[in-house]
């Protein structure tokens, strides 16, 4: 998704995309970090470090060796400056934010700037908790469920799960969240979960393609294992989409990175097959994608392939900016090459 033309954003990359110098086309241009991003960006990198966790690589040699040859084939050209093999380590979101926007993820993970949080705040005032807080509400109200035995939480039970995280919800807000789990708590999702043999909430997961290559680490909303072996993973989603939203394409567009994280990490553990489902509480819909044990080797490729891109224009600036990619980033309104009339946009 970063395929787009422009300027790596390290302050020792002045030449466009692959090291390569001359004149910039107009589209080259727009997608370039302004002079005032390649200034910000000047200094020494530092690595990623915040995404490694400690876990065993998974280096099984037929796999890993078709993973890693897709790396060699695919990795930095000569031209490639080496701040850019500093990529190696990834977490989900750390590759899912080099892929949205690598000049964002320059800003944040490796110059440290925080996100601007006042921002979010801003834009959700009039919607209640912010978009985050909210999130993280409903995941701990949906942690705390047990689906066999379903019993929607009350408002009251709203109140006190978000004081316990340290978040003020108003009385409106707390009806509709207890509205929105006594619904999830009816879907068929809900009774497949509570059929299920085995559950896991928040299962954490680390692999590697191959020994020499970044260790990827996530957090699985929920894992359970139905009684025909088939593992059923959850993903919540409890932002508010509008219904004239394609979910298909949104999940697409915005998560397909981490439903092939998912698939690989149940795979590669020995599943015979594995369905990937979000789920979107607002709108009382889900999206899902199966797969069978047969396509492990093509997803490790379409992955190692991904990961090489991030390698080759890890600090692109986005093709597609919007305001759910853009609006508390850091860059925003004095760095970004972009103006405020495509960060602040909708999504097109």
């Amino acid at each position: 998704r970063l395929s787009s033309p422009g300027a790596p954003l390290l302050g020792s990359l002045g030449e466009s995309a692959g090291g390569r110098g001359g004149d910039l086309s107009d589209q080259q241009r727009r997608a370039a970090p302004s002079d005032k991003a390649r200034g910000a960006a000047a200094g020494e990198a530092r690595a990623d470090a915040g995404s490694l966790v400690a876990a065993e690589v998974d280096s099984e040699p037929r796999a890993g060796a078709s993973a890693r040859g897709a790396i060699a084939r695919m990795g930095p050209s000569p031209g490639v400056a080496p701040e850019q093999e500093r990529i190696v380590t990834l977490s989900y979101s750390s590759l899912t934010e080099l892929e949205r926007c690598g000049y964002r993820y320059y800003l944040e993970r490796v110059l440290g700037l925080g996100e601007d949080r006042a921002a979010a705040r801003a834009h959700d005032s009039a919607e209640g908790l912010e978009a985050r807080a909210r999130g993280t509400l409903v995941h701990r109200l949906l942690e705390l469920l047990d689906f066999a035995r379903p019993q929607p939480p009350s408002a009251q039970d709203v109140e006190d799960c978000a004081r316990e995280l340290g978040l003020r919800v108003g009385a409106p807000e707390r009806e509709e969240l207890a509205r929105l789990i006594a619904a999830a708590c009816r879907a068929s999702l809900a009774e497949r979960v509570g059929a299920a043999r085995a559950v896991r909430r928040e299962h954490p997961f680390a692999f590697s393609l191959a020994p020499d290559e970044p260790l990827v680490t996530g957090v699985i909303d929920l894992l359970a294992v139905e009684a025909d072996g088939v593992s059923l993973v959850l993903d919540y989603k409890s932002d508010r989409v509008a219904t004239d939203v394609d979910l298909e394409a949104l999940v697409e567009r915005e998560y397909a990175i981490q439903r092939l994280l998912y698939a690989l990490v149940i795979l590669r553990d020995g599943a015979p097959a594995v369905e990937i489902v979000h789920w979107f509480l607002e709108r009382g819909e889900s999206v899902a994608a199966r797969y069978t044990a047969g396509e492990r080797l093509v997803l490790e490729q379409q992955l190692a392939e991904r990961v090489a891109r991030a390698r080759v224009e890890p600090f692109a600036v986005s093709p597609l900016p919007h305001r759910g990619l853009c609006l508390t980033c850091p860059g925003r309104a004095g760095l970004c090459s972009w103006s405020e009339a495509e960060t602040l946009r909708e999504l097109p």
